[in-house]
């Protein structure tokens, strides 16, 4: 599956997964930034534009915040390789 799957598109396809998820719970970026730590706006805007590589810790606190497991949250689907 990994194989053919760079890192551009992982993280670009990970930050939309993100900011849908955000978005489904009526949150904005502040929001989501105060619940995992208080990482400001821009950088959840990085994250979800997919410029930033989210360490372990941050996909926890994510993962966490979401109400879902790590392995709900990065398990998505990669068929928009955009």
């Amino acid at each position: 599956m990994m194989g053919e799957i760079t890192k551009e598109i992982y993280l670009k396809n990970l930050g939309k997964r993100i900011s849908t998820l955000r978005l489904e719970r009526g949150w904005n970026q502040d929001t989501l930034g105060d619940k995992i730590g208080g990482v400001e706006r821009q950088s959840v805007s990085r994250l979800e534009n997919g410029h930033h590589d989210p360490g372990s810790y941050t996909l926890i606190l994510l993962a966490d915040a979401f109400g879902m497991t790590l392995k709900e949250l990065i398990d998505f689907d990669f068929s928009a390789k955009e």
